[in-house]
């Protein structure tokens, strides 16, 4: 084959790294990973990062190259490949190159495009529009400004996350400044098929895309979600919530990670209300004030974000914990009861369901960030999170476990409706051919 560089694309869950692993054995290339999660360091369990063993086993690139707390564009993963095939490389240095030869394989489309069309001239920026969109942000909410990105550029707004705040205001910006669809800079204009910047093509590269049944799919997507949840994706993602204070990052907005994280903010509002005043180390940290100040952080946050009828559940959520607060402070007998029966068995009960919990999930990470990080402020930076123990968390997690059941359900269906982006964004290259794993092995 004259082809020295080979690509493995796909949805997610549909075998990518088994197969690049195995070229890899059979070969003696590198893998170099097309994953917009995986280049964090720190998170391994929820990106799917090949384990330790693997990496001792088979030469890796692309992965762990930043913090969670540090921005990496398209751009950057861009140069980072550049700089990958030009470099020489001298192992004695720690220096590494994939000028003879590599195995491609993830699913980021953006980031495909990028190395095998092109990188994009530096698009027109405009700070007044920027600062009039940060804030339409607040006080309109991040959904408002998604649903107004949908009627202008649908074809965009199915690639990216309803949460990818980063890339959602950098959308309309162009917009506004061009009047032009941002998806339109993708093609010809701009990401020129086999344009002058891009870094492989049909004549030193073969593209394998994953052809898998649907059925199958789901059932690996489920599967994949239990087993992390088993491999200790709760954990980790409890380490990354107590270190990184500002979750305002696109790496806290990966599915699975924004889930959990959300569920975290939750409980430990929940946690606030329970036991504060019964719980010496949480009374020697809260009091009246502090409750006041959450009490009308919500109602502000309420009235900024969820005055649109279409934001009613949410609406409905807020207020049910804004009587949950009043009812603290009055410190009714037998509190921490009333609020495992009456709040999450009764008055929380309709959440039971892939839209409540979605909107649940929405309000605890966006709302929650904002407190949290003021509420740490107020503390002087302490880290009074340091008092909400794991245990707790997974103590929380088995007395609720119906609820907790309908974040993994979640999980679930954004993972699987994420699949389905990655696979219309694929399907539109031609020169991917589509095989199953099996026939794909068999072509080498």
């Amino acid at each position: 084959m004259s082809q020295k560089y080979i690509f493995i694309v796909g949805p997610t869950a549909s075998g990518k790294t088994y197969i690049a692993e195995e070229l890899a054995r059979r070969l003696s290339l590198p893998i170099v990973s097309i994953d917009s999660m995986q280049i964090y360091k720190e998170m391994n369990v929820g990106t799917a990062k090949p384990s330790i063993e693997s990496q001792q086993k088979v030469k890796y690139f692309g992965i762990d190259i930043v913090y969670p707390n540090e921005w990496f564009s398209v751009g950057d993963y861009y140069y980072y490949i550049s700089n990958l095939l030009s470099i020489k490389e001298d192992k004695k240095l720690n220096l590494f190159s994939i000028d003879n030869g590599a195995i491609f394989a993830g699913g980021t489309g953006l980031y495909f495009d990028s190395i095998v069309k092109g990188i994009s001239p530096t698009l027109p920026r405009n700070e007044n529009i920027r600062r009039e969109l940060e804030q339409r942000e607040k006080l309109e909410g991040l959904n408002s400004l998604f649903r107004e990105l949908e009627l202008k550029d649908r074809e965009y707004s199915n690639k990216i996350s309803p949460n990818d705040k980063k890339r959602i205001m950098r959308a309309l910006e162009v917009i506004y400044i061009t009047d032009k669809k941002f998806s339109s800079f993708h093609d010809s204009e701009y990401f020129r098929k086999e344009g002058k910047n891009s870094l492989f093509n049909k004549n030193n590269s073969i593209f394998f895309g994953i052809d898998i049944e649907k059925e199958k799919l789901v059932e690996n997507i489920r599967k994949r979600i239990h087993i992390m949840i088993k491999n200790g994706l709760i954990d980790e993602v409890y380490y990354l919530w107590l270190k990184y204070i500002d979750k305002n990052k696109p790496s806290f907005k990966g599915i699975g990670y924004f889930h959990l994280i959300s569920l975290y903010n939750f409980i430990f509002f929940i946690y606030i209300l329970m036991f504060w005043k019964i719980d010496e180390n949480f009374s020697s940290f809260f009091d009246d004030k502090i409750l006041d100040f959450i009490k009308e952080s919500l109602r502000e946050y309420l009235i900024k974000n969820y005055f649109n009828k279409r934001e009613i559940n949410k609406s409905k959520i807020i207020k049910i914990i804004l009587k949950y607060i009043d009812l603290n402070k009055i410190l009714v007998k037998n509190y921490k009861e009333t609020i495992n029966k009456k709040l999450l068995n009764e008055d929380l009960k309709f959440l039971f369901s892939d839209t409540y919990i979605r909107d649940l999930l929405e309000i605890s990470f966006d709302f929650g960030n904002i407190i949290l990080e003021k509420i740490n402020k107020i503390f002087e930076n302490k880290n009074i999170f340091l008092l909400f123990k794991i245990e707790t968390i997974k103590k929380w997690i088995e007395d609720n476990s119906i609820l907790f059941d309908c974040f993994i359900k979640r999980i679930e269906l954004d993972t699987i409706n994420f699949a389905k982006r990655q696979l219309v964004w694929f399907k539109k290259h031609l020169e991917i051919k589509w095989l199953s794993s099996e026939l794909i092995l068999k072509e080498f």
